[in-house]
């Protein structure tokens, strides 16, 4: 796995389940989930999201976790 993750030039496995939120990329897509999501804090509802396994449904709850305020 190392000469594979050498190769392409990545530090860590992109598809691992632990992935940090500081490691996204931003594609529209994404900072379309991220706008549904602020969408739905603004209008204080609640959201149900789906997708298929890996198009990034977790990472995007987490780093819209992340940016909360804490003193909220």
């Amino acid at each position: 796995m190392k000469d594979l993750l050498a190769w392409y030039g990545f530090k860590h496995y992109p598809f691992d389940k632990e992935i940090k939120a500081t490691d996204t990329i931003e594609t529209g897509v994404f900072k379309e989930t991220l706008a549904r999501l602020e969408y739905m804090k603004r209008r204080g509802g609640i959201m149900l999201l789906t997708g298929d396994p890996g198009v990034g449904k977790t990472i995007a709850t987490r780093c819209f976790a992340n940016a909360l305020n804490e003193n909220l």
